[in-house]
């Protein structure tokens, strides 16, 4: 029996209003980057390929059914650069935070995607997150994640994304150009995903078991 189970989806879903889905980050350096962590995983058999990192829902484990933090997660090699792709639903479009619960540290304070003029009717509004604040790419590697390696997986950690509608938009010009400022509302959505860092030898039939099954909301 695998050690733990999951069902893959295209992306994560909460309270069909947010949107997560990742994707690997090949600007620049990280393009070496992605190939050399990908490189281990080729020839595998049996599981889904790494040529994306894989999403999860119902991720627990498997001789108790118990699911691992909320049971949505995210599967991705040792040593990649990697892209958070967000999508809300909204009028005007939301502000981000992306923070890493179990040590505070921050991803992302106030990441904002908007839209001018708000629609009538809301509807999906993209944005991406692929760097920290301080415009290092997110890798999986990195040290601010922590440590803590699992039977199952070479490193596991938890983020946490936020996402709060925008009220109101205001466009100023400065000497840089335009800066926009968002006025939050009420109506905030998290979701809690947690990561699994796989090498090699964590990728195995024997560590994890896969079904297909369409992305659920809740």
């Amino acid at each position: 029996m695998s050690i733990i189970s999951a069902e893959v989806a295209p992306k994560l879903i909460k309270a069909n209003k947010l949107e997560v889905s990742c994707t690997y980050n090949n600007e620049g350096p990280c393009e070496a980057k992605n190939e050399n962590a990908l490189a281990p995983f080729e020839g595998e058999t049996g599981l889904p390929p790494l040529t994306e990192p894989i999403s999860v829902n119902n991720l627990m484990v498997a001789a108790s059914n118990q699911l691992i933090a909320d049971g949505q997660g995210i599967i991705i090699p040792a040593g990649a650069c990697f892209t958070l792709d967000l999508a809300f639903l909204s009028e005007m479009g939301y502000a981000v935070a992306i923070t890493l619960p179990a040590a505070g540290d921050v991803i992302c304070e106030n990441a904002l995607f908007w839209r001018t003029p708000a629609l009538d009717v809301a509807d999906y509004q993209k944005g991406s997150v692929s760097t920290w604040d301080d415009g290092s790419a997110l890798n999986s590697d990195d040290p601010r994640f922590g440590e803590a390696k699992t039977d199952y997986a070479a490193n596991t950690f938890q983020i946490k994304i936020e996402a709060t509608p925008l009220t109101a938009v205001s466009l100023a010009s400065t000497g840089g150009g335009v800066q926009c400022t968002g006025h939050e509302g009420s109506d905030s959505l998290s979701m809690i995903i947690e990561v699994l860092v796989m090498d090699a030898d964590n990728y195995q039939s024997s560590t994890i078991s896969f079904a297909s099954h369409a992305a659920l909301g809740d």
